[in-house]
């Protein structure tokens, strides 16, 4: 059947049929359109410069080298994204950064809002500070299972993981923020 098509016929091929999947892959790790949207123009440019390879695969081959493809291209970007924020951020000076943002968010609160607004804003760094100190793995499934609300058959699919190593993986992250959490209460209740 593929030695028949042209080259771009097969590729328009591989976009209709992994497109849709390769998306909602890349937006499940990253988070954000833009990065997923870009996650998928990588991958199908890697599809491109080794489809004499992919063409002679068999479809179930073909469809797990794609879809790993795209899970380890947007792993390395959620990983870079990590590595760039926390290099700006020491460019920067969290504090200033932090104050510029509790100051327009203040600038436009209701009075009745603002103590809601400064407990989430508080509560929304100390996750992020957890979540940095984390390994990659630990902090990737809780992003999944907690921000993005996947469930553990998805984060599997996502992590190519089975399910139970996703539950243990998922268990032993919480004890470490857990435990992080309760050391970072402690140092600001002294």
């Amino acid at each position: 059947m593929h030695n028949d098509k042209k080259d771009s016929e097969l590729i328009a091929e591989y976009y209709d049929k992994y497109e849709q999947k390769l998306y909602r892959l890349s937006y499940a790790v990253l988070g954000d359109i833009w990065q997923a949207e870009e996650a998928v123009q990588e991958t199908f440019l890697k599809v491109i410069r080794y489809r004499n390879m992919i063409k002679r695969m068999p479809e179930e081959k073909r469809s797990a080298y794609i879809t790993k493809t795209a899970r380890n291209i947007a792993v390395d970007m959620y990983r870079k994204n990590k590595r760039d924020k926390e290099a700006v951020c020491s460019l920067q000076g969290d504090d200033d950064s932090a104050e510029l943002a509790d100051n327009i968010l203040w600038s436009h609160a209701d009075p009745s809002v603002k103590s809601n607004m400064a407990d989430e804003v508080e509560n929304r760094q100390l996750i992020t500070g957890i979540l940095g100190r984390l390994s990659d793995d630990d902090a990737l499934v809780l992003q999944l299972r907690i921000v993005r609300q996947l469930s553990v058959r998805e984060t599997a699919d996502l992590m190519r993981l089975t399910e139970a190593a996703v539950r243990k993986k998922y268990e032993r992250a919480v004890k470490r923020a857990r435990k992080l959490l309760m050391k970072e209460m402690m140092l600001d209740g002294e």
